[in-house]
């Protein structure tokens, strides 16, 4: 069996902040992620219906569909770079005497790439700072929200 660890980082925008959807209301906002990863926050709150769950409970479909489609390239990849070796192996050892000459190139294969979709939230936000602990979130463009960190 062949395996290779793949690492994909939680994507987020130049100003740190990615987004997130409530499993519940699905409703969809965005939170500082530096901020998150330092203080060491495990939960969320819904800033539109208040539910709380663990964070990673909090991915957006965008991000899903990302991380799907990374997986699926860097499968494939493993597939292409597998398949290279298995046959160069097998063929390695034939020895044709001289009248059979044997050549794999497996680079003209297509294991059929996958187009990466966008991580980036498919709604407008608008960036909030939260007057009790300061925290910087943002909600969708049209509606008000409290801080998913405060309780």
């Amino acid at each position: 069996m062949v395996s290779k660890p793949v690492t994909i980082a939680l994507p987020r925008s130049e100003d740190g902040m990615t987004g997130r959807q409530c499993p519940r209301c699905e409703g969809k906002f965005r939170v500082h992620l530096p901020t998150v990863e330092d203080k060491c926050y495990l939960n969320l709150r819904c800033p539109y219906c208040k539910f709380i769950d663990r964070l990673d409970r909090f991915l957006t479909g965008e991000q899903r569909a990302y991380w799907e489609a990374i997986g699926r390239d860097e499968t494939l990849q493993l597939a292409s770079d597998v398949t290279e070796e298995v046959f160069s192996e097998a063929f390695d050892d034939l020895d044709g005497g001289g009248l059979i000459d044997f050549e794999v190139e497996t680079g003209s294969v297509d294991f059929g790439g996958t187009h990466i979709p966008s991580w980036q939230l498919d709604v407008m936000t608008e960036e909030v700072i939260c007057g009790e602990c300061s925290f910087r979130f943002a909600v969708e463009a049209d509606r008000d929200g409290v801080c998913p960190i405060c309780r």
